[in-house]
């Protein structure tokens, strides 16, 4: 993460560290796998180099994890916990505005998007 950074307050995994740069507001299905563990989630936020992830499910604090969305399967590390999501550092930088690219577009039957994830209505 950059040199400069913002603590933000935490739950589990003390202060969440605002990376400097560009950022993302985003609501994108992903998937993140640790061990045999595959589990699906919400992108909420996305720099070139972090990721908060929204998910019911919380790997570890510390573990090493991969984070796919379409042709973009990075490496990474888990740094924050909350309640309910996530902060991963990326082991490569990324083009974040790549993951905007639609996967299978919505499903107009079912609000399903691309991966099978419910998509918001705000």
């Amino acid at each position: 993460m950059g040199d400069i950074a913002r603590q933000l307050p935490g739950e589990f995994g003390g202060s969440r560290i605002q990376p400097e740069g560009e950022r993302l507001h985003v609501m994108l299905g992903a998937r993140v796998s640790y061990g045999p563990t595959d589990i699906p989630v919400r992108l909420r936020e996305v720099s070139h180099d972090s990721a908060l992830v929204e998910s019911p499910v919380m790997p570890p604090l510390g573990s090493i994890v991969r984070l796919s969305r379409g042709k973009i399967d990075v490496a990474a590390r888990v740094i924050w916990t909350g309640s309910n999501s996530f902060e991963l550092e990326l082991h490569e930088t990324i083009d974040q505005r790549a993951l905007l690219i639609v996967i299978g577009g919505v499903s107009k039957i079912s609000g399903i998007v691309g991966n099978n994830l419910p998509i918001s209505k705000h």
